[in-house]
């Protein structure tokens, strides 16, 4: 995808379409920036580096971390629908 500079700390530098989609995975499990850069192995200066210099990364980005709040949602709504109202107090 991009490359990037040779890290000081030996983590990878280059901004490949696997690491974009590891890091999708991290953030749809709602890992927050540290844990999701622990988790694809980069620093976070790089992430947001990254972030800074790439607006097709940085809404990539944007858009993962709101999967698991739109996946938690969406079962609530479906129990709701369904006649689970119990389950509102969890919206």
């Amino acid at each position: 995808m991009l490359t990037g500079e040779e890290s000081k700390r030996g983590r990878p530098t280059d901004l490949t379409e696997e690491l974009v989609r590891k890091m999708e995975v991290g953030f749809s499990r709602g890992y927050n920036d540290t844990e999701c850069c622990k988790y694809a192995d980069i620093s976070r200066d790089t992430y947001y580096r990254w972030l800074r210099e790439n607006e097709s990364f940085s809404d990539r980005m944007e858009l993962a971390k709101c999967d698991l709040n739109i996946r938690a949602k969406n079962n609530i709504a479906d129990e709701i629908e369904r006649g689970n109202i119990e389950i509102s107090k969890w919206h």
